[in-house]
């Protein structure tokens, strides 16, 4: 019979460190080729993939930048609103796309990936996606902000950057001071358009003023012509009432025989009717009429008959003329009608207009408005953003390295697996 022949299994479930390092010592061909393998494929990523640059430019509110914009009366712009609208601005794309419009340098001197010319489809197609990948805002919390621009190799990022941010910041300095002035504008507008009514109003209250000075002198005046017409008549009833006593005396002058102008003393004592003519003499304050005998009350009367409608001059028709003289010229209606304007007499006009010369006197210049203060300014960076060569060499050596260790422990399992397999075979 042949002998049982028994085999010692020598593995035990304990890692043998010396059999690993052995293991790696004799597979470096494995590491060096696996390493090898991902720094090529590193170097091809590197070449392959075009740089991004990254540039960021600071900036945060210029303080009392907007002094003479809140010096107008009326007007009031916060710095912080004032800067948040900025940054809003800068962050918009139509904002860029004037810029570009309006640059002195087309897009290609920027390097800006968009070809063609402004306003066609292409090139704002381009330009926008630029923007809106490459460009981004973010607000510290200092009350600040960042505006960063990353931009593949060949494009002038820094100075892009440094241009958009200093005719952003032109641009909305104009904006503010037109938007003064416009304010300015309406503030005038309005007064001018209060002026005006007030001129009207006033105007009409002149006119007014005129209107019942008028009517009240014309009432006068009727009035006064009234009474002047009642003076002449009674002058022209008085003359008539002197001719009718004229006449009576002259009648009794007639009956007396008085024809020359005489006395009583002159006529003597007689019985009869002289005795009447005694007794009314001594009854009355002075000589009847009729002594002053026919002759001279008849020339008396035919002076009065003749003139008997002709004017007379009174005092009282001379102080009733007078009057009359008076209100036929009104000095104030003169005056009112010899104005030019009444603006001057205007109180709230003048003030008004007074207001306007302050207004006009707010000018407002471009260098005296500034809304942001550039703390720093976007430098051209030294390397790229991404990729890192450095980072994806390095990556490439860990990568490489540990898939070789890899490759050999898988190496070793299977050259093991193999021997197994045969020692099997052969039992």
């Amino acid at each position: 019979m042949n002998a049982r022949v028994e085999y010692t299994d020598a593995s035990t479930d304990e890692i043998d460190l010396r059999d690993i390092a052995v293991a790696l010592v004799e597979g470096w061909r494995w590491i060096v080729g696996a390493v090898v393998a991902a720094v090529a494929l590193a170097l091809v990523h590197l070449f392959m993939t075009t740089p991004v640059y990254n540039s960021e430019l600071e900036t945060s509110p210029f303080p009392d930048g907007l002094r003479e914009i809140n010096a107008i009366e009326g007007y009031s712009y916060s710095e912080e609103r004032a800067f948040k609208e900025f940054v809003q601005r800068t962050s918009s794309y139509q904002l860029f796309q004037r810029f570009i419009e309006d640059s002195d340098r087309p897009a290609s001197e920027w390097g800006i990936p968009a070809a063609g010319e402004p306003g066609d489809a292409s090139f704002d197609t381009a330009l926008r996606r630029f923007f809106n990948d490459r460009f981004s805002v973010s607000r510290p919390d200092d009350g600040g902000a960042v505006l960063q621009l990353s931009y593949p190799q060949g494009v002038q990022g820094h100075e892009l950057l440094n241009a958009y941010v200093s005719w952003a910041s032109s641009d909305f300095s104009g904006v503010l001071v037109n938007r003064a002035q416009r304010a300015v504008d309406s503030s005038i507008s309005r007064n001018e358009a209060r002026m005006e009514a007030h001129l009207t109003a006033y105007e009409d209250e002149v006119s007014a003023r005129i209107d019942r000075l008028s009517e009240d002198d014309q009432i006068r005046l009727e009035r006064l012509r009234d009474r002047l017409e009642a003076e002449k008549r009674a002058v022209v009833a008085a003359r008539e009432e002197r001719i009718r006593l004229l006449t009576q005396a002259e009648h009794i002058a007639e009956q007396l025989g008085i024809e020359r102008p005489t006395t009583p003393r002159d006529l003597g004592r007689q019985s009869g009717e002289r005795d009447i003519v005694y007794a009314e003499i001594n009854s009355q304050d002075g000589l009847p009429l009729y002594f002053m005998g026919t002759r001279a009350l008849q020339a008396e009367r035919r002076v009065i008959e003749e003139n008997l409608n002709q004017e007379a001059k009174t005092s009282a028709i001379r102080e009733i003329e007078k009057e009359i003289a008076q209100l036929e010229t009104n000095h104030e209606i003169q005056a009112m009608l010899a104005r030019q304007s009444h603006s001057p007499f205007i109180d709230a006009y003048n003030s008004l207009k007074q207001d306007n010369a302050l207004l006009r006197a707010n000018v407002v210049r471009l260098e005296d408005v500034q809304v942001t203060d550039v703390t720093q300014w976007a430098y051209e960076p030294e390397a790229p953003d991404s990729p890192r060569a450095k980072l994806v060499v390095a990556l490439a050596l860990v990568l490489g390295g540990m898939g070789g260790i890899l490759l050999v422990f898988i190496a070793n399992f299977v050259k093991s697996l193999r021997a197994y397999r045969r020692q099997r075979a052969a039992i």
